[in-house]
């Protein structure tokens, strides 16, 4: 609601927790708005780059709990393997700006580890947070698997978008930024993100 009161003509929701619970909610609820969410475009590059149809999804717990991926991969192909683990404590660690410690890269290695066990070729970074770790995570992984910014997906998906619809861009763009609560970090982590 408030950001349709400001103006909002589409609508990208742009974390994985809330593009798996809230997306039918969000959809029903305000019909005439074009709405974008991460899981879909996370799914369709999943399914582009993996070879041995063996997919690795790491989010937070409500994420892999909401089974969203699994879903959504098995029915475009139902031979795909989704194994998926839940990182908890990934997201302070990133909001803390720990991402170079050796602590993350411990902890990174116990979340990651049962997925290359697995034998995984592709692995979706099902939360908003988890890129800034991909400088970790890729070689824990190693070089054979593939890594999935469901972010830069959307943002080519969004892209397209906009440019077939022109009349979605503002005449004099600008750049706004509203938080719901401001932390004494947020300028900090803010800065690193935007």
């Amino acid at each position: 609601d408030f950001l349709l009161k400001h103006g909002a003509k589409a609508v990208v929701v742009a974390c994985n927790t809330v593009s798996s619970l809230a997306m039918d909610e969000l959809r029903a609820r305000y019909t005439d708005v074009p709405f974008f969410e991460v899981v879909t475009p996370a799914v369709s590059g999943a399914l582009r780059v993996t070879k041995n149809g063996r997919v690795g999804v790491i989010g937070t717990r409500a994420t892999v709990a909401s089974g969203i991926y699994e879903r959504l991969l098995r029915s475009a192909r139902n031979d795909v393997r989704v194994f998926s683990a839940p990182a908890p404590l990934l997201v302070p660690l990133v909001e803390e700006g720990w991402l170079k410690k050796p602590e993350t890269k411990r902890i990174l290695k116990q979340y990651l580890l049962p997925l290359k066990h697995a034998q995984v070729d592709t692995l979706i970074l099902g939360c908003t947070h988890f890129p800034l770790l991909k400088n970790l995570i890729a070689p824990i992984m190693g070089k054979r698997v593939k890594l999935v910014d469901p972010a830069e997906a959307l943002a080519r998906e969004v892209a397209v978008f906009v440019k077939e619809h022109s009349e979605f861009l503002p005449d004099k763009p600008t750049r706004r930024y509203v938080v719901s609560s401001r932390t004494p970090r947020f300028q900090e982590v803010a800065s690193k993100w935007l």
